[in-house]
């Protein structure tokens, strides 16, 4: 259970990556075009400006689990979203 944990959180890490260019304003963009609608993307953003500086991990212990169990499923949303224009 713990390794699926960890791959789940590596894979939001990775995702936030691609999300570093995004500003406030492409969220709230995608929120008008309703590619996204849930607030949470808003917060995520938020706690990711917030991990970029913690420098010795125990932010990262906190968000832990609401990364796993928040964040995460927002990213696997928003892929069978996307999945719909692609197919």
């Amino acid at each position: 259970m713990e390794s699926k944990s960890i791959n789940r959180y590596n894979t939001f890490c990775r995702s936030l990556k691609n999300l570093e260019k995004s500003r406030t304003a492409d969220v709230e963009q995608d929120f008008r075009n309703k590619i996204i609608d849930d607030d949470r993307w808003i917060q995520m953003l938020k706690t990711r400006n917030q991990l970029a500086h913690d420098y010795d991990g125990t932010f990262a212990k906190e968000k832990f689990q609401e990364i796993i169990e928040c964040y995460y499923p927002l990213f696997e949303q928003l892929k069978e979203k996307i999945q719909k224009y692609y197919k």
